[in-house]
């Protein structure tokens, strides 16, 4: 049933599987169409794909999807593209997609990949730009305000 089904990813890859039964199988291809991680570099393991990221002049490639989430009838997701955060929605049922950034207006923080669906609400890392020693908050907020 699809209350049994774990999701699973790797690091850098664009594949989302699941395990149902035991049994790993894709779920679904996370295309991010022109601003994909070259296939050349796909290809390479998880510490050259990591680092070929890391690199500014790489930022334009929309990468890193992870923390893969269900709510209801909608998966969601965290990615980077150009040094921001994004929290990436699909609707599982309509095909409905919604790509979503968050930003302070002051600038003070910065969103992290890290979330977490907890009931009606999503709880985001954000980090400090005054300080970055300091530890990074949690920003809790309805999940309806995504949409």
């Amino acid at each position: 049933s699809e209350d049994k089904r774990i999701l699973y990813w790797e690091p850098a890859k664009d594949t989302l599987f699941q395990v149902i039964n035991n049994i790993l199988s894709p779920l679904y291809k996370i295309d991010f169409g022109k601003h994909a991680m070259p296939g050349e570099i796909a290809k390479k393991d998880d510490y050259e794909r990591i680092m070929f990221l890391g690199r500014k002049e790489n930022f334009k490639y929309a990468s890193l999807a992870r923390y893969y989430q269900r709510k209801d009838d909608v998966l969601y997701f965290s990615c980077i593209y150009n040094g921001v955060v994004y929290i990436c929605s699909y609707n599982e049922v309509n095909g409905n997609v919604g790509v979503y950034s968050f930003y302070d207006v002051n600038n003070h923080y910065k969103a992290c990949p890290f979330y977490k669906i907890v009931d009606d609400f999503i709880i985001l890392e954000l980090k400090d730009n005054r300080n970055e020693e300091n530890n990074h908050v949690l920003y809790k907020f309805p999940i309806d305000h995504l949409k």
